[in-house]
């Protein structure tokens, strides 16, 4: 018993002693390091309203004009994006690995279409614009037969070209 209350009053002393400290105070400016002197001298004339900007003149030319395009066609050539399934070669936070991963995919699936992605903190090289899961199945197995032998499916929006 009498090795607890010895045990509470102490406790008790810690506590109040926490209680009783003075709080820090700021350092005048005399005392404050003198990164922080500086930073406490800042000139009280400026006045931001005049403040000029420099103007920039762009000249007009004729390759503004050579430009113009059809918009139906612009339409007619982009690829669009659906929802469809990719295989997923690799996922990793080295840069390195991923950037042999990116070379050998480019030579092996080249005419499949090999897409590089970060999403911090992974990197990931993904191959395929398969539209169903039947056809990322066929790839997948192709790129298990290629050596990517921890590749899987993934889901994913997928550029399909348009009709020609």
């Amino acid at each position: 018993m009498r090795s607890e209350s010895i045990f509470g009053l102490l406790l008790l002393l810690l506590l109040l002693q926490g209680c009783i400290t003075p709080a820090a105070r700021k350092p005048t400016p005399e005392q404050a390091p003198v990164w922080q002197a500086e930073t406490l001298a800042y000139e009280e004339l400026f006045d931001p309203e005049q403040l000029v900007e420099p103007t920039w003149e762009i000249e007009d030319s004729d390759y503004l004009l050579e430009m113009e395009i059809d918009p139906e066609h612009i339409e007619a050539t982009q690829d669009s994006l659906i929802y469809g399934f990719r295989v997923q070669l690799v996922s990793t936070r080295i840069l390195e690995e991923v950037q042999e991963v990116q070379r050998q995919a480019l030579l092996l699936f080249g005419d499949e279409g090999v897409y590089y992605e970060y999403k911090p903190p992974l990197y990931r090289i993904r191959v395929g614009n398969c539209p169903d899961r039947r056809s990322a199945g066929r790839l997948l197995q192709r790129a298990r037969a290629l050596g990517f032998q921890h590749a899987w499916i993934v889901q994913s929006l997928i550029s399909i070209a348009p009709p020609e």
